[in-house]
C-alpha cells in the first residue's frame, strides 16, 4: 500500500478515536460506578479531564468530516491507478480490446456511484439538521406544562431536541454525526441516509473490483503458458491488502446501513435507540413504508435517488401526506 494511503488511514483512525473518546470516558465511569467508585465521576480532576476531552472531541470532528471526504476520494485514486491498469491489461491479453470494457465497467459506474456519494455527503454536512420553525407543534412555556430548553432559552415543541455539540435545538433530531460534523434531523436526514446507502453500494463495487482479478489469476495458475501469466505476476501484496480493506469496509458500512434501514422502518431515531427510549408512533405513519416516506419523501419520487445527482429534482420532492 502506498505511504500516502497508509498515513491517510492512520490519521483518520486517530481523529475518529478522539471523537469517540467522550463515549469511552462515559463507559469507563459507568464500569467504575458499578464497582463501587461512585464519587470518581464527580471528582474535580475527573470533571476537568472530561471537559477538555469533550472540547478536543468537538474540534476533532471537523477534521473527521474533511478526512471523510478524503476517504471518499481515495478509493477513486486506488481504482484508476492500481486496479484499472490490471483490468485493461486482462482485456488486452484476452480479447485485444479494452476501451468498451473500461467505459462500461469502470468509468460510468465510478462516476455514477461516487458523484452520488459526494453529493449526499456534502448536503448532509452543510444543510442544518432541522430548523425549529415558528408554529411548529404546540408552543407552551414550562409553567404551562410544555418543554423548555434552558440553553436556547426557548420553548421546545414536540419532536425537538437540543444538541449539546452544536449548541442549538434540532427538529426531529436523529443524532449528531461526527463524520459530517452536523446534526442529522428533519431537513437533512434524507441526504444522510442516501449517503450511507451509496457508501454501501460503493463497498459492494469495491469488493467486486478487488476480488474479481483472482478469478483470472486462478485460471492462470491452473494453465501454464496462459496469456495472463506474466500480467498476473504484477498483482502483488499491495493489491491483496486492498481486498482485505474492501471486505472490511463492506462489513462495517453494510452493518450500519442495515441498522439505519431498521430504524427507518420502525420509526425510531438513533439517539432514542441508544437511550432505549420507546419508538416513535403515529397513527398516520404506522406502516413501515409510511414511516420511510415520512422521512425520505413519497415513494413515487424515489427514482430520483437512483439517478446521478440532479439538485433541482431534489427540490421538487413534495412532503409526504398520508
Amino acid at each position: 500500500m502506498e505511504p500516502a494511503v497508509f498515513w491517510a488511514v492512520m490519521v483518520m483512525c486517530a481523529i475518529t478515536g478522539l471523537v469517540v473518546l467522550p463515549l469511552l470516558f462515559e463507559v469507563v465511569f459507568t464500569i467504575l460506578e458499578g464497582c463501587g467508585f461512585t464519587r470518581l465521576r464527580y471528582h474535580r480532576n475527573s470533571i476537568r479531564v472530561a471537559h477538555w476531552v469533550s472540547v478536543v472531541s468537538d474540534k476533532a470532528e471537523y477534521g473527521v468530516a474533511v478526512l471523510t471526504a478524503g476517504m471518499i476520494v481515495m478509493p477513486i485514486y486506488i481504482h484508476f491507478s492500481l486496479l484499472l491498469p490490471f483490468f485493461a491489461g486482462v482485456q488486452d491479453a484476452l480479447h485485444g480490446e479494452s476501451l468498451t470494457h473500461v467505459i462500461l465497467l469502470h468509468l460510468l459506474p465510478s462516476v455514477w456511484i461516487n458523484s452520488n456519494m459526494l453529493f449526499h455527503f456534502y448536503k448532509a454536512a452543510t444543510l442544518p439538521g432541522g430548523k425549529v420553525k415558528a408554529g411548529l407543534g404546540e408552543l407552551r412555556t414550562s409553567e404551562e406544562g410544555g418543554r423548555w430548553c434552558r440553553v436556547c432559552v426557548a420553548s421546545k415543541p414536540a419532536g425537538v431536541s437540543h444538541c449539546s455539540t452544536c449548541g442549538k435545538c434540532c427538529n426531529e433530531m436523529d443524532h449528531h454525526c461526527p463524520f459530517t460534523a452536523n446534526c442529522v434531523g428533519a431537513d437533512n436526514y434524507r441526504y444522510f441516509f442516501l449517503f450511507v446507502t451509496w457508501a454501501f453500494v460503493a463497498t459492494i463495487y469495491a469488493v467486486w473490483l478487488t476480488v474479481h482479478p483472482y478469478f483470472h489469476c486462478h485460471e492462470v495458475q491452473e494453465n501454464s503458458g496462459h496469456a495472463l501469466e506474466t500480467h498476473c505476476q504484477t498483482y502483488g501484496r499491495d493489491e491483496r491488502r486492498i481486498v482485505v480493506l474492501a471486505c472490511c469496509a463492506f462489513a462495517v458500512v453494510g452493518g450500519f446501513w442495515v441498522f439505519c434501514v431498521i430504524l427507518l422502518l420502525t420509526g425510531r431515531y438513533t439517539k432514542d435507540f441508544m437511550l432505549r427510549k420507546p419508538k416513535y408512533e403515529d397513527a398516520d405513519t404506522a406502516r413501515p413504508m409510511a414511516r420511510a416516506q415520512r422521512r425520505l419523501g413519497p415513494a413515487n419520487w424515489w427514482w430520483v435517488f437512483v439517478l446521478p445527482p440532479i439538485p433541482m429534482l431534489y427540490g421538487k420532492i413534495p412532503a409526504y401526506t398520508p
